[in-house]
């Protein structure tokens, strides 16, 4: 069963199949992985993904906008309690972050990008301390050694410093994982 607050993906119809319009959350974790920079995410993969996507979060609103009107309009006297509504992943259509990493490796591996800077490899980890280590690892040494080398042949470095605002980029996820 779904728990905890959703996180919010691209849309499933409108206006268009799949239109989004930034790089948080799951929809930043697919483009970090199959570009190579995103090499590990803190996520348990036993737990379920709780995503929606925004046109059907919009179109909640508005529904529950319209169920406020109507008992405001049809009741005499209007209930004081303020009706709290909840949108989330449905117990029976729910994706797990294991099955969501799966998945993101197969297409990723099925339809790389041109743009990628390392081969996809993607993992989850939910021990807090295996997780840093691979950041250690998989993301700083490789950025210092490339910075090195840049400066060694007279460019300037640039992987290190990004890869210290990918990790702030992702610290605010990682609850939701």
């Amino acid at each position: 069963m779904a728990s905890g607050n959703g996180e919010v993906i691209a849309t499933y119809q409108e206006p268009v199949p799949g239109w989004i319009d930034n790089f948080y959350g799951p929809t930043g974790v697919i483009a970090g992985a199959g570009t190579g920079v995103l090499r590990t995410l803190r996520a348990d993969p036993t737990k379920v993904a709780n995503m929606v996507p925004v046109d059907l979060c919009v179109n909640g609103i508005i529904s529950s906008a319209w169920d406020i009107a109507e008992r405001f309009r049809t009741e005499i006297l209007p209930d004081p309690e303020i009706p709290i509504y909840n949108f989330c992943t449905e117990p029976n259509n729910c994706i797990t972050w294991g099955d969501f990493t799966h998945t993101t490796i197969k297409f990723g591996s099925m339809y790389p990008t041109m743009k990628a800077i390392w081969y996809l490899c993607y993992a989850s980890n939910p021990n807090i301390v295996l997780h840093y280590l691979s950041i250690i690892f998989l993301h700083y040494a490789p950025a210092v050694v490339c910075d090195i080398i840049a400066v060694l042949i007279g460019r300037k470095p640039r992987y290190a410093c990004r890869h210290v605002y990918l990790f702030f980029f992702f610290v605010p996820f990682s609850p939701f994982c």
